[in-house]
């Protein structure tokens, strides 16, 4: 099975722990620049878990090592904001410099002024 078709399989369950599981259990999965990496395929698990708004899939692969750009970060953090997730939003502040909390902290309060507007 290509390791994209099974990852996008995973993180459509948002499911971190068999996603952590698969990869360390199949030997020849590399994380290299922000991906997924065999011998024959690179899978941009980062992307694929934002798009599919598996946010224990996110935090999984970074805790094992998968590096998120700022944006991704960001958009990370924008999905942990909008379901109350207190630990994802720990996990991605503990790595943090302070110009990239400051430009959280701007995003967090730019999404509640925006849900606070909505319902009024």
């Amino acid at each position: 099975m290509p390791l994209s078709t099974a990852v996008e399989a995973i993180v459509r369950s948002d499911n971190g722990g068999l996603l952590q599981r698969f990869i360390s259990e199949t030997g020849e999965i590399r994380v290299i620049d922000g991906a997924l990496v065999t011998d024959e395929e690179s899978v941009p698990a980062i992307g694929f878990s934002i798009r599919g708004l598996a946010l224990r899939c996110a935090t999984s692969l970074v805790q094992i090592g998968v590096r998120a750009s700022q944006e991704e970060c960001a958009e990370i953090m924008r999905i942990a904001f909008n379901n109350d997730d207190i630990e994802a939003m720990d996990l991605f502040l503990k790595n943090v410099d302070e110009n990239t909390l400051t430009k959280y902290l701007f995003e967090v309060d730019n999404l509640y002024l925006q849900s606070s507007i909505n319902l009024d």
